[in-house]
């Protein structure tokens, strides 16, 4: 991991949580889970 901090973490880890119950936004996530 590249300079992950806990609350970038926590982030990503909301936001699969977030994709996985099918939120409609997938843009957004999808250029951030990208981006990592």
């Amino acid at each position: 991991m590249n300079n992950l901090t806990v609350d970038q973490l926590k982030e990503l880890l909301q936001i699969q949580k977030e994709f996985d119950d099918r939120i409609p936004t997938l843009n957004l996530r999808d250029s951030k889970i990208a981006y990592v």
